[in-house]
């Protein structure tokens, strides 16, 4: 009789263990709303403006207008949009429940959920991780053969105009460091090449120049100054660029003595808080305490064995080359870097305001411009390349080397 007394009691006990932390998880989510239903009843407005709480990194949505449509569901989705934009303290609703996404679940829905978290807090992207490890398409050979001898045809061209090409393959942060990667995300086919180790045969094979960013990053030895990729960011820091860079910018000034010409670096600062793209992932999670203490990486460089380049190097690739213009711009490489984004817009510096693509470009890349830098993302690149709208490489090469063509004609 007192087993069975006490059998409801223990499976009481036991469910009321797992109600109370669901219990606590709710309230926490939700204190911001009842805080902002009791502001709202003392007669203000915690749904505009600064009120609904802190600036959310990556948000894009706007308030819909009400449509009415009932049979076509339209009313019912703008309504909830509307309904879901002007909560209450929304913004840090969305704070609080994503530091408990964060810290309890090592997981996070910003960034529509493209975002992994290991469990020593170090981010990546989802989109890395699956072309590191093989899960991605392999680009045919066919395709890679055609970039090679299309690459090769351009250094060729713009070599017999005077201006060097530099083509600079850019590693990703996960196979730089593939222990930042959870243990849940799998490889494909262990050692087999990838595509970035296909492309860079493939060039090598067609004779073009190209640098090796990741294999210049691993042989440099710098790690152990500072981080060559941030713990929260998913570029590489300043201190990676100088080290997949270095030799590389060798190529900018063909006239020079290699055994003269260096890019001396002369400091490393680790500053105390993350900034910029060594925190960028960290930002877009959007959480109430985000740890920044890693700090951000910073350098001092300058350029020996040559004089700075008379005018402008002209950076074409994906948002790697960011931290690359600030660290020519900061040698003194040049009067003026300027970085053509994804072939979308240019900008005249990392954190400049971006403007529009000149409609004469490839004019002003004859005549105003000292050297190119071609950058080929380990990832980027094999995800835009093919895809109308997001690719870089072909615009760039389908309108570029008709004028090199005609060019080569005239001065014949």
């Amino acid at each position: 009789m007192n087993t069975q007394d006490s059998l409801p009691v223990r499976m009481d006990t036991a469910a009321l263990r797992g109600v109370v932390p669901t219990f606590i998880v709710a309230l926490a989510c939700l204190t911001p709303l009842l805080v902002g239903i009791a502001a709202a009843i003392a007669g203000s407005a915690p749904w505009l403006g600064s009120a609904i709480g802190p600036m959310l990194h990556g948000f894009t949505d706007k308030t819909p207008f009400l449509q009415f449509g009932w049979f076509e569901r339209r009313f019912q989705t703008s309504f909830s949009g509307v309904v879901d934009e002007r909560l209450p303290l929304r913004n840090w609703m969305i704070q609080v429940n994503n530091q408990l996404d964060y810290s309890l679940l090592k997981t996070s829905r910003m960034y529509r959920g493209t975002i992994v978290i290991s469990k020593d807090g170090v981010l990546n992207l989802r989109n890395p991780v699956a072309q590191s490890l093989g899960h991605t398409p392999d680009m045919p050979d066919t395709t890679m053969r055609e970039v090679a001898q299309r690459l090769k045809r351009l250094h060729d061209l713009l070599a017999q105009r005077g201006i060097p090409l530099v083509i600079l393959g850019t590693p990703t942060k996960v196979s730089f460091a593939r222990d930042s990667v959870p243990a849940a995300f799998r490889e494909y086919r262990p050692g087999a090449p990838r595509n970035y180790e296909r492309l860079t045969a493939a060039l090598r094979d067609a004779g073009v120049p190209f640098t090796d960013g990741r294999a210049e990053m691993r042989r440099s030895g710098l790690q152990s100054q500072a981080p060559l990729f941030p713990k929260g960011g998913s570029h590489w820091t300043q201190l990676g660029v100088y080290a997949a860079t270095r030799h590389a910018l060798a190529g900018l000034f063909p006239e020079a003595r290699p055994q003269e010409l260096r890019l001396v670096l002369d400091d490393v600062v680790v500053t105390r808080k993350a900034a910029g793209t060594d925190a960028d992932l960290l930002m877009l999670l959007n959480l109430l305490l985000p740890d920044v203490s890693y700090g951000s990486v910073q350098i001092k460089t300058h350029l020996e064995g040559a004089p700075p380049l008379a005018k402008t190097v002209l950076l074409i690739g994906s948002s790697y080359t960011g931290q690359l213009q600030t660290l020519l711009l900061q040698a003194g490489i040049a009067p003026r870097v300027v970085r053509y984004e994804y072939m979308q817009f240019a900008a005249a510096c990392e954190g400049c305001a971006p403007e529009s693509l000149p409609a004469n470009w490839p004019e002003l890349i004859l005549g105003e411009t000292s050297a190119v830098i071609l950058e080929l993302n380990e990832n980027s690149f094999f995800v835009t390349y093919g895809v109308p709208g997001r690719q870089y490489v072909q615009p760039f090469l389908d309108r570029l080397m008709p004028a090199l063509e005609r060019d080569r004609q005239q001065l014949r």
